[in-house]
Formats: C-alpha cells, structure tokens, sequence
C-alpha cells in the first residue's frame, strides 16, 4: 500500500489520523498504545504491509502473507456510542465486511459467522478483533485481517481447505487501497448508524448474512459464563446480538464465546 492513497480517507473526513508502517507487530496493539494518549486524534488507522505478530482472538495467531489486507481503527465512543453497544460492534463490522465483499464481487456468496468471522464462498476470509484498554476510558480498537491478493494458493495445506482470499474468486488482483477506502467508507457509515439509530437495522439484515442458522454448533463461552461448552442448534441472534442455541435443556443466549465447531444435519 502507498501512504499518499491512504491520505485520501483523512481528507474525505473518514478518518482524523493515520499512521502506517512497511513491518509491524501488530497494528492493534500499536493502536491500543495510542489509546491512552488523549492528544491522538480518532478515528486512528494504523495500516502495515506486513505483521510479524498478527492476533485473532484467544491464543488464536492470524495467518497473512503479503497482499492481505491487515489494519486497525481506534475509536473514541464516549460521545456516540454507549459501553452496553460495544458488543454490536463485532457483529455491525462483520456485516460491513460483507457488504464491501458483496460490492467488489457481486453474485459471490457471503455470511458472517458470529461473533466475529466473515465467510465466502464457505471458507474464511476476514476476522476481527476487538480490544479495549483500562487505561483508556471510552476507547477501544477494531483490527481486521481480510484476505485479499494473498491468494491460499501459497497457504499451508490445513488453511487452504477452510480459508479463501478475494483473488481466488475473481478474476483480477485487486488495489489494496481501493479494497481499504471502501471497507473503512463503510465501517465508518455502519457504526454511526448504530450509535444513532440503533441495532435493529442490523437485527433484520443480520439472517440474510448468518451463516450458523440450523447449524449444529459446539461454542465455549466467555469466561464469565457459568456454562460449560454450549451445544446445540443455532437459531440466529436475539435483538441483543446474543446467539441463541437449542440445547436439550431448552434454548442459551451467549453474548460472547468462540464457535469451535459447527456442521448441518444431514
């Protein structure tokens, strides 16, 4: 990616700062240091060309090569969006991500596996992770891995059957700065909408991208759930964002948890 593309979304008013770097860590990590400086203007991209410690989330590490797309956006949401909303987050840039894909590659199949996995074509393609710091009230970071010209070609043998990248199913490399604007257009123009109207919007798009609906799934809960692992039937969301499983005791609501497995009955 070039710096000077980059430019363009401070001077269409998307973002107030941005800093980029050729090699970096992990571009939510700079970004959570940068949180606690009350002088650094947000929204903050910090956009790298290559990660050397790229995380997902858990102990989970995000597998790139070059021409994936890797940055992360710290937000200021003490004036537009409540703490109870940060939750929706995940699952309004999940839907974002897929809008953008559904633009560059109409026809394409795309679905959000909640909380924070975007599938095409039924491999994986983007993952978010977000994280928020103590020490910096009213902030957190939203960093995104979306698999663009990094086709799985190249990946190991385990990632290229449940992974996938834009250029595998176009017929083109795309611009990353391109694929950037309008990912960050849109993330930008969700989460407004959220703060200002609301979930529900979301709520009633949100079937025509999951892709868990019917599907049996095994889930750990966050850590603060007295349950052990959830299994069951996925129904969909609650107007919270929580999943909703069928279970045999009747159906769970999960405001978090990691999905660790999940199949359709035959």
């Amino acid at each position: 990616m070039e710096l000077a593309a980059l430019e363009s979304l401070i001077k269409r008013g998307l973002i107030a700062d941005l800093h980029y770097f050729a090699k970096i860590g992990s571009t939510n990590s700079y970004a959570l240091s940068q949180a606690v400086d009350d002088t650094q203007k947000c929204p903050l991209l910090v956009a790298a060309r290559e990660q050397t410690a790229g995380r997902g989330r858990g102990a989970n590490r995000w597998w790139s090569s070059d021409g994936c797309l890797m940055f992360s956006l710290l937000l200021d949401c003490t004036d537009w969006l409540p703490t109870s909303k940060w939750p929706l987050l995940s699952l309004v840039t999940g839907i974002s991500i897929a809008q953008t894909i559904e633009q560059l590659i109409p026809g394409d199949v795309v679905g959000v596996k909640w909380p924070n996995d975007v599938y095409l074509a039924g491999r994986k393609v983007a993952g978010i992770l977000i994280e928020t710091s103590a020490a910096a009230s009213g902030r957190l970071v939203v960093g995104i891995g979306l698999n663009v010209n990094n086709s799985v070609a190249t990946a190991p043998a385990d990632i290229q059957a449940r992974a996938v990248a834009l250029v595998d199913r176009s017929s083109a490399r795309w611009t990353l700065e391109l694929v950037l604007e309008r990912l960050v257009e849109r993330l930008i123009t969700n989460w407004q909408r959220l703060g200002e109207q609301g979930f529900e919007s979301f709520y009633r798009d949100w079937p025509r991208y999951c892709i868990l609906s019917g599907a049996i799934v095994t889930i750990r809960p966050q850590a603060q759930h007295s349950e052990a692992t959830v299994i069951g039937r996925a129904l969909g969301i609650d107007e919270a964002g929580c999943l909703v499983v069928e279970t045999t005791g009747g159906p769970i609501h999960l405001a978090g948890g990691s999905v660790e497995q999940f199949s359709w009955p035959s």
